[in-house]
């Protein structure tokens, strides 16, 4: 089964590539941009190699990528009828939940909405975290670090983990609460961790 992804940038811009790397030559992304967000990470692009790639540019407007995006995904149910495809849109933005309704219940269409591509249940999400503190802990306490310190910086990267230039946030929270010298050394310690 195919499964085309109908990117909507402007809203999850490079988060919303998460889990490409995944993607076979069945699979195909349509990434919807405008200028008001119109460059995608070279990095990010690059785990794209696999699946076949569209562009898309269209004009600034009141939702102008989302009614381009839906009249794009119209145009694909159409061409790919009887065929097993999948379509999976990519954005944050609920107001795509009115048209996937439609789609499914009226013309039977295998529709979804994500924040990425990447496709992990919040038992994964919660699992991963508790790893990755953990292993922050480990790395921390190798430093003879006092346990508050500890706590501490393992608490300003979990309350931080999902923010947006988290690096960054982390990294001027730790300088906040442990000063230059000490924030910077606990920064370098986990910082290949974030």
């Amino acid at each position: 089964m195919r499964t085309c992804y109908l990117i909507d940038y402007e809203n999850v811009q490079d988060n919303g590539l998460q889990g490409a790397e995944f993607l076979s030559s069945k699979d195909s992304v349509h990434l919807f941009y405008s200028v008001n967000a119109p460059y995608a990470k070279i990095k990010s692009l690059s785990f794209l190699h696999k699946a076949n790639l569209y562009y898309h540019n269209v004009p600034v407007g009141k939702q102008s990528l989302d009614m381009n995006l839906v009249a794009h995904l119209g145009y694909l149910s159409h061409k790919n009828k009887g065929k097993n495809v999948i379509y999976v849109i990519i954005s944050r933005d609920k107001g795509f939940d009115h048209v996937i309704k439609y789609w499914k219940d009226e013309i039977g269409v295998l529709i979804t909405r994500r924040e990425c591509i990447e496709i992990k249940t919040e038992r994964e999400k919660a699992a991963e975290k508790t790893e990755k503190m953990q292993t922050i802990r480990k790395l921390l306490a190798n430093e003879k670090l006092d346990n508050d310190i500890i706590n501490g910086a393992a608490f300003i990267v979990s309350d931080n983990y999902l923010a947006k230039r988290r690096k960054k946030v982390i990294y001027l929270t730790l300088l906040s609460q442990y000063g230059r010298e000490e924030g910077i050394r606990i920064y370098n310690v986990i910082k290949h961790l974030l």
